[in-house]
């Protein structure tokens, strides 16, 4: 095994060239069927793990299939001081820098994500465009950059997506940093045209207040509203997957990601897979409404501060950001124990029209547990993952015991209320506080 490692690993080097452009060869911008950027903020743990190479590695295998007309294209920013961040062009003669920055810059700034996204967009032109994420997530969660500094005790509890450790800029690290939805989105829609999808190879981002925040900027967003596995995706296929007809990329992710884990020992746990979704943006509007008109049925009796019951409801793993407690629960559950039958049939045939491809790892009758893979080998024993309760999407829903978390920029009752969601599912008409 150590022998064929360091000949994959020489192999893999030599695969690799510079060349340190500022732009790409006026000749060389020819008009591609699509462009997909994956996006590795790779200066954290996931590069310490080796999971930074092993995915790239893949990438680059991947790749050897596409046609001339398809661009993938690589930004990495990794934890080395020696290797600066770079844009990288990766297709059937393996991969070649076509940007190299002079110094490190933290990946999630959102004037930088900017620079690196319209720099793609310009240099790999394309009739449509693909984005994908790879590193660490928190589906909605918010925070003000003055709780990511090193100095305090809170500096990895996080935002939307991240996180860079700032340890490799040439001025010291300012502490982790995340990247709130909000600047994410903002980052995409100034640098592309409406992207067909996003895949989020990251923990926890399919949720319903991600998805109507991103519901302008991409047509589909695909990925998981629960934990995964620090391994991710199979990228050997996927990479080919982001060039399907885009109402074919979701599904055909979502069946090789499920096809690599299941009855796979992951960080030695047995697992069945993965809770992965499709969410057609299009309909998040109509979704949203479906979902305040539902509320409204019930949520009269459980005006603040009395909360809604949310005992035995699947949950997609817990968050630091709230005290270690869940706070992602599946809309679909909610409202099917809360909901009459009648009003429960109108709100799912809207969701069924939201999630238009889903897939869930079940449960295992015999121990009377559900597990998937997540790496922090989860196995949930409060509630059932079937076909009656499972959606695919999560849902914020206030609970009390979110206030104890300190400042109101840390509590999820509040925070919850910058999200545009809340436009439309306004929880302060049942007297969850703005202020």
């Amino acid at each position: 095994m150590k022998i064929i490692k360091t000949i994959l690993l020489t192999v893999f080097t030599l695969c690799i060239t510079t060349a340190c452009h500022h732009d790409v060869n006026e000749e060389e911008k020819t008009l591609a069927k699509r462009t997909v950027l994956i996006y590795m903020c790779a200066e954290n743990n996931l590069d310490q793990y080796s999971f930074f190479e092993d995915n790239y590695r893949d990438m680059i295998t991947g790749a050897q299939y596409l046609s001339d007309d398809q661009n993938l294209i690589i930004f990495a920013d990794r934890m080395s001081k020696e290797e600066k961040p770079y844009i990288a062009k990766c297709d059937k003669n393996g991969i070649k820098k076509v940007k190299v920055y002079s110094e490190d810059f933290y990946c999630t700034d959102k004037e930088k994500m900017k620079e690196v996204m319209q720099w793609v967009a310009k240099n790999y032109p394309a009739e449509s465009y693909g984005l994908s994420f790879w590193g660490h997530a928190n589906g909605w969660i918010q925070m003000s950059d003055a709780f990511t500094r090193s100095t305090s005790s809170l500096k990895q509890i996080a935002k939307a997506y991240g996180y860079d450790t700032g340890e490799d800029h040439p001025n010291g690290s300012d502490g982790y940093k995340f990247i709130n939805i909000q600047d994410l989105d903002e980052a995409i829609a100034t640098s592309f045209p409406k992207l067909d999808f996003i895949f989020f190879d990251c923990c926890q981002a399919i949720c319903a207040e991600v998805a109507y925040e991103m519901r302008n900027t991409a047509r589909y967003l695909i990925g998981s509203p629960a934990e995964i596995p620090g391994k991710g995706a199979p990228y050997v296929k996927v990479v080919t997957d982001f060039f399907l007809a885009k109402d074919e990329v979701g599904p055909a992710i979502v069946d090789d990601y499920i096809g690599s884990l299941t009855g796979k020992d992951i960080d030695t746990v047995r697992v069945k897979g993965l809770p992965l979704s499709v969410i057609d943006t299009d309909r998040m509007n109509d979704f949203a409404e479906a979902t305040a008109t539902a509320l409204s049925t019930f949520m009269s009796k459980y005006q603040y501060p009395n909360e809604l019951d949310l005992s035995g409801m699947i949950y997609y793993g817990k968050n630091d950001y709230v005290g270690n407690c869940p706070c992602f629960y599946d809309a679909r559950n909610i409202m099917r124990v809360h909901l009459s039958s009648e009003d429960f049939k109108k709100w799912d045939e809207v969701l069924q029209k939201t999630v238009v491809y889903s897939s869930y790892p079940g449960d295992d009758k015999q121990k009377k547990l559900t597990n998937w893979a997540t790496q922090e080998q989860i196995a949930f024993t409060t509630f059932q993952m079937n076909e009656a309760n499972y959606g695919g999407i999560s849902l914020f829903v206030p609970q009390n015991y979110y206030q104890w978390v300190s400042g109101t920029k840390l509590n999820p009752n509040k925070s919850i209320f910058r999200m545009s969601w809340t436009n439309v599912v306004d929880w302060s008409k049942w007297g969850w506080s703005r202020e």
